[in-house]
């Protein structure tokens, strides 16, 4: 058997062979145990000590064993070496702990996106620690990922080509691609000069090695994450490797200007993608290229209310509603900038800015919703205030695209919060929000982009909500029965907004409900009147609920409810009829409710359909 020293071969061939070396596995030289402790790594053919391959081999051996020896775990550990000295005939070795496998041979991952950004992240650490030191890797790859024990702990190997910024003699222009060509940044295609040897070249060889191994084993061209070819989530029937692609937008750049600069940023990305694979978030293009997502914010968001309570945690919740209302405006704004460098107008149903309205509302949402759970009353108003602000204006601001389109995205942000806190019995807080709906009058139900008609909003903010990322994050229970909630929210809007008309306006308003003065705004509410029945079966059927509602929401018993009801049902039917007249529709008040119920919950005795 072949010897090293104190070392010998287990094998009669190397384990491995590459272009410029072999790995043998090794034991020591009489140890009782004939099985392999060790991996050996020595050049595979004789070179001159003058040689560019010899001095590589030696500087490889030298970063290992000194530079970079206990920077990190996941960078292999030397265990011994050899390097000649003038006189002597030996050439020159190292030996390293036996690995079980590597990221190449370990074809059981393929698919387990989760599994392999865990190891990715190690190997991540790895790379930093060495980029710390001065050392850029320069071929990352799956071969050269090291995975040791049960737990697959990776370490990175070969250092032989790396480049050392404090000496780069060896590495200063080279004539031809040094790495892996399939993983090598393209910056370092046929050479590199020094300058272009950066952290962002490892970034680069790394997320094509996290993509292979992911894959099975497969690597796309360049940077075609894109091609339809190389679609994971569609050959793994699993959606949550859509996250792959996004981060491969961000790693996996031709120009290195493109992609993150170090591998700390990578390392972000990366935790980023594992928090969203775990809870099962969905991808949506150019989720990576924010520094959060709605999503994201909205679970740091909860993490902090679920903090003991301090001045700290108010000071930080604070912050983060700032960030949220701002986010939702420089996306408005940035719309805006969008539009005026294309010269178009934004009209009535412009598509990509009721998209954009919605994208604003999912921001807000991001730390509206979680108030609304913890019953943070006090948060929720200066959330709510500070969203709402710009609907207080009377001045330019409201002719500004960037208004048209945050306009609409408030009033959907609290409806939807106002669902949610009806559902969830937080009816303080759905006071809140129907009392500031009804201050704004009709800045709340007219918005040029939805064509400034309350009969396009209210289908527009059902089906938004409907949609809602944040929404069904926090509560998936409210999203299916989504019209319900936000029709409930819009009556019970209706109901404040109706009962403080008297007997005498009533007369007046119902002589000339058509007429060019009528003062009532448009509210959502009196469009469908189907809550009504839902209403008065919950109130029937949940005496608590109907108690708290009464109580918080109105201020009143709920004898007292039901009889506000009694005398509301003509008034809610005239607001009904002028409301559908307007909008060129047949009323129907009736539809959907049950005569005699409505009698009995109400004492209501009179016609119950517009004529």
């Amino acid at each position: 058997m072949k010897t090293w020293g104190q070392w010998e071969a287990v094998d009669e061939q190397p384990l491995e062979r590459s272009a410029m070396s072999y790995v043998w596995r090794v034991r020591r030289v009489g140890a009782p145990d004939r099985r392999p402790t060790h991996a050996l790594k020595e050049m595979r053919y004789e070179k001159g000590r003058s040689s560019t391959a010899y001095k590589r081999f030696v500087r490889e051996i030298e970063t290992l064993a000194q530079k970079l020896h206990g920077a990190h775990i996941g960078i292999v550990e030397v265990t011994d070496h050899a390097i000649p000295v003038d006189g002597d005939e030996t050439d020159p070795y190292y030996v390293m702990p036996l690995a079980r496998s590597s990221l190449q041979r370990a074809k059981n991952l393929k698919g387990k996106l989760e599994t392999v950004l865990e190891i990715a992240l190690q190997v991540a650490d790895a790379l930093a620690a060495a980029h710390s030191a001065g050392v850029v890797h320069r071929d990352v790859k799956p071969g050269n990922v090291l995975l040791f024990d049960d737990e697959l702990r990776p370490a990175v190997c070969d250092f032989g080509i790396c480049y050392l910024e404090e000496d780069d003699r060896l590495t200063r222009v080279e004539a031809d691609t040094i790495g892996t060509r399939d993983f090598v940044a393209p910056e370092l295609h046929g050479g590199g000069q020094s300058q272009q040897i950066t952290p962002a070249a490892d970034v680069y060889s790394l997320g094509k090695t996290i993509f292979a191994v992911a894959s099975g084993g497969e690597v796309f061209p360049r940077e075609w994450v894109n091609d339809s070819r190389f679609n994971l989530a569609t050959r793994f029937n699993d959606p949550r490797l859509r996250h792959l692609t996004g981060m491969m937008e961000l790693m996996v750049t031709e120009r290195a200007a493109d992609r993150l600069q170090t591998m700390p940023e990578a390392r972000q990305l990366m935790e980023r993608v594992l928090e969203n694979v775990r809870r099962g978030t969905e991808y949506v293009d150019g989720l990576y290229r924010t520094t959060d997502s709605p999503i994201e914010l909205l679970r740091s968001f909860q993490k902090v209310l679920e903090s003991e309570s301090s001045v700290k945690r108010s000071d930080t919740l604070r912050k983060s509603i700032d960030s949220a209302i701002e986010r939702a405006r420089a996306k408005a704004k940035e719309f805006e900038d969008e539009e005026k460098s294309l010269r178009m107008p934004v009209e009535t149903g412009h598509p990509r800015a009721v998209e954009v309205a919605g994208q604003c509302a999912e921001q807000l949402l991001a730390v509206g919703l979680p108030l609304v759970i913890a019953s943070e009353r006090d948060l929720f108003d200066e959330w709510l205030g500070s969203a709402v602000d710009p609907l207080h204006r009377h001045d330019g601001y409201q002719y500004l695209v960037s208004r048209m389109v945050l306009a609409p995205a408030i009033v959907l942000a609290a409806y939807a919060t106002g669902a949610l806190a009806l559902k969830h019995r937080r009816f303080e807080i759905l006071r809140s929000m129907i009392d500031t709906s009804l201050s704004v009058g009709s800045r709340w139900t007219h918005h040029d982009i939805l064509g400034d008609s309350v009969s396009r909003l209210e289908p527009w903010i059902e089906t938004s909500v409907g949609n809602s990322a944040t929404l069904r994050e926090v509560d998936p229970s409210v999203v299916p029965e989504a019209t319900k909630w936000i029709r409930l929210v819009s009556g019970l809007t209706a109901v404040q907004l109706a009962r403080n008309i008297s007997a005498e306006q009533f007369k007046e308003l119902e002589a000339d409900i058509f007429g060019p003065n009528f003062p009532i705004p448009f509210v959502p509410g009196l469009v469908h009147v189907s809550w009504l029945s839902d209403l008065m079966e919950m109130s029937i059927s949940k005496p608590p609920f109907e108690r708290e509602l009464a109580n918080v929401v109105f201020g009143m018993s709920p004898e007292d409810f039901r009889l506000m009801f009694r005398r509301l049902t003509p008034i809610i039917g005239l607001l009904h009829r002028s409301v559908m007249g307007r909008l060129q529709k047949v009323p129907y008040l009736a539809l959907g409710l049950d005569l005699q119920r409505w009698k009995r919950w109400t004492g209501y005795d009179g016609p119950l359909v517009a004529p």
